[in-house]
């Protein structure tokens, strides 16, 4: 639900990417960690299309995050 509300109202991408990741924040934190992955994913996938490597670097972060939460160390260790 909340994607659909971004695609519509958030033309900017630099905006969109944030608003994702945000949103991927807010799922790490509840737990939900696929919900958490799909939102990483999305705004990596703008943050590489603009070329911004801090936000590259940022949703990469997340990424590991969740997998070392997840217990998954090797995964986690291939997104730094």
């Amino acid at each position: 639900h909340s994607q659909r509300i971004i695609e519509s109202l958030v033309t900017d991408k630099s905006v969109k990417s944030i608003s994702l990741k945000n949103i991927a924040n807010l799922n790490f934190a509840e737990g939900k960690y696929s919900n958490a992955l799909e939102f990483y994913e999305q705004s990596l996938m703008i943050d590489r299309e603009l070329g911004d490597k801090t936000r590259i670097a940022s949703s990469l972060t997340g990424f590991s995050s969740v997998f070392l939460v997840k217990g998954e160390l090797e995964k986690a260790l291939s997104f730094l």
